[in-house]
């Protein structure tokens, strides 16, 4: 509450002790405080507060809700607190989830919460897990994030001129300087470090900047894209850091490709069945269903690499603060507008190719997807969503998406990494080239919910073991994710729950320890996926630019068989800058 008995007590305090501010956050801007601190208020509130030339800074008493995978848009608040003086941050919360590890029947740890302990009275279920860490301090993958935006150094003014390298680095703390730090930089080539080295770094006073030269040379191969990695890492030891701890990083663009090789389409075959078009190149024949206009199977000689066909996916499985949002309901036309579609019409095109159109029998939107076989035999999938004069809600993803065999289980990516990243919350993680198994491409959420989509991909493969599987390049970027069980088992419809005792939030009982393993790989291959949000979990929305409107929209991409021993990144790079892949 707020009122005389509060007044009275900050005046008590200041009479004891004059050199602590008063910090309440309901009494607002009433005179009795030192500091405002608002809960959760918006960017721009806080903004409009700065440039209103205020006498007391503005530290938020609570904001970036991490409820389950969260933290999005934390950058853009940083970017405008980094503006005003007035702004002094705020208090995530929270730092730990609050639910306890239990063991089920089958012997599966899971992180118990809400009606586990006791079903028939009122609680506000997983409402209680907004952590940055789980309830054994393990990082969820928004902590990065965190890391990433409260670094204490900044690298600015970057520039590589001369085979040299020059850059500004900020030294944003209070009273610690640079000593025991050093610079370490990475030359990275499609995101694998070819040259690296360390510098000594200058003795940074708190508050202060200094620049930095590295001279640097290298040869160039137009294909491939060149960034520079910085990271400033403790390099003697200091309490609770190792040495080798990174302090603060960036990456930089040096080069991007300029090389388009223009390719013709390898020689190919189109024929077709009772129930199929067969497109068929070098090996490879790429069946499209009649019946729905679905890439139905890929069989690279006599292997089928598909357990279920290539399908147009607008759906994921909504993430805590998308419950509170309401999104099963504001969103609930897209969760099965895929399976809906109707095949409208089925067209040969001039280039022995072929277009799909697919329409919707209520939503009124279409969706024309063509099928051509590109350079080196790979075959191009090119879609464009239409949609009517009906305005319709956002769309939580546009993407394909497809089962392969469980042998398949080995995703290699350039882009965002090693953890997953979402388009509003990708600053913690730099472009590299990553590989991880399909037990480590998703993160556990106390319950279950939208995980281990990859940023800013230019290309990707799933394979086995041995690196045979499939290889997917985009025209641009894509995103991606790669999951050991069905979209399903994470997923959230409305019925699915009750109200909670506070209202705010769907009491569910699912638990992310408890998501069953399948015999089978989803990878899904997106345009886009919106963000996650993390204003608050209980009604604010993603911020519009991290969101998809239903407006038309296009996605190309090449998908093409790889065996052992192939060099990804030389594949991916001799069909990704062609002429052909660019072509709808």
């Amino acid at each position: 509450g707020e009122g005389r008995i509060f007044e009275s007590l900050s005046q008590w305090i200041k009479q004891r002790d004059q050199s602590r501010p008063v910090q309440y956050e309901p009494a607002g801007l009433a005179d009795y405080v030192d500091i405002y601190a608002p809960m959760y208020p918006s960017i721009e509130k806080i903004e409009k507060y700065a440039q209103n030339n205020p006498e007391r800074p503005l530290i938020m008493i609570e904001y970036a809700h991490a409820m389950g995978n969260s933290v999005g848009n934390l950058q853009d608040y940083w970017d405008v607190i980094e503006r005003y003086p007035h702004l002094q941050g705020g208090f995530i919360w929270d730092w730990v989830d609050q639910s306890l590890e239990r063991t089920n029947k089958n012997g599966q740890k899971f992180f118990a919460y809400g009606k586990d302990y006791h079903p028939t009275m009122p609680t506000d279920g997983n409402f209680l897990n907004n952590g940055l860490v789980d309830a054994n301090r393990n990082p969820h993958p928004h902590l990065s994030e965190v890391k990433k935006v409260y670094q204490p150094f900044s690298f600015t003014d970057f520039s590589y001129e001369n085979n040299q390298i020059n850059v500004t680095i900020t030294n944003k703390y209070n009273f610690i300087s640079s000593t025991g730090l050093s610079l370490k930089w990475q030359l990275q080539k499609d995101g694998v470090t070819i040259k690296s080295g360390r510098k000594n770094t200058p003795k940074i006073l708190a508050q202060h900047a200094q620049n930095i030269s590295i001279p640097l040379s290298f040869s160039i191969d137009t294909l491939y894209e060149y960034q520079l990695l910085l990271s400033l890492e403790v390099d003697s030891p200091q309490p609770l850091l190792p040495i080798g701890h990174q302090i603060a990083f960036e990456q930089f663009l040096l080069l991007s490709p300029t090389a388009k090789r223009e390719a013709k389409a390898a020689d190919h075959q189109l024929k077709q069945t009772d129930d199929l078009w067969l497109l068929n190149s070098q090996g490879v024949s790429y069946q499209i269903s009649k019946a729905t206009g679905w890439l139905s199977q890929i069989k690279d000689k006599e292997e089928k690499l598909l357990k279920q066909p290539l399908i147009v996916n607008f759906w994921r499985a909504p993430t805590d603060n998308d419950l509170g949002n309401g999104m099963p309901k504001w969103a609930e036309i897209w969760q099965d507008a895929a399976t809906e579609l109707e095949v409208e019409r089925i067209e040969r095109t001039a280039v022995q190719g072929l277009k799909v159109t697919h329409s919707h029998p209520t939503l009124a939107f279409k969706l024309v997807t063509s099928y051509n076989i590109g350079v080196k035999g790979g075959l191009v999938v090119s879609s464009h969503y239409q949609p009517s004069f009906i305005k319709l809600a956002d769309l939580p993803r546009f993407g394909f998406s497809t089962r392969l065999p469980f042998n398949q289980r080995v995703m290699h990516y350039y882009g965002r990494g090693p953890e997953e990243t979402y388009a509003d919350r990708m600053s913690g993680n730099p472009l590299g080239w990553y590989h991880l198994p399909v037990e480590d491409a998703f993160h556990r959420y106390s319950r279950p919910q939208e995980t281990g989509q990859r940023t800013q991909v230019r290309y990707a493969a799933v394979t086995d073991t041995q690196g045979n599987g499939l290889i997917v390049v985009a025209a641009n970027e894509l995103q991606t994710s790669f999951w050991p069980f069905a979209q399903s088992d994470i997923d959230f419809r409305r019925g699915d729950s009750q109200s909670s005792a506070s209202g705010l939030v769907p009491v569910t009982q699912n638990h992310g320890g408890e998501i069953p393993l399948r015999d089978f790989v989803t990878w899904n291959i997106d345009a886009k996926q919106m963000g996650v949000g993390g204003d608050t979990s209980w009604g604010r929305q993603v911020h519009p630019p991290y969101r998809i409107p239903s407006q038309p929209l296009h996605f190309s991409f090449m998908l093409k068989p790889i065996r052992a021993g192939a060099d990804i990144a030389a594949v991916a790079r001799q069909i990704g800058q062609t002429q052909l892949l660019k072509q709808d």
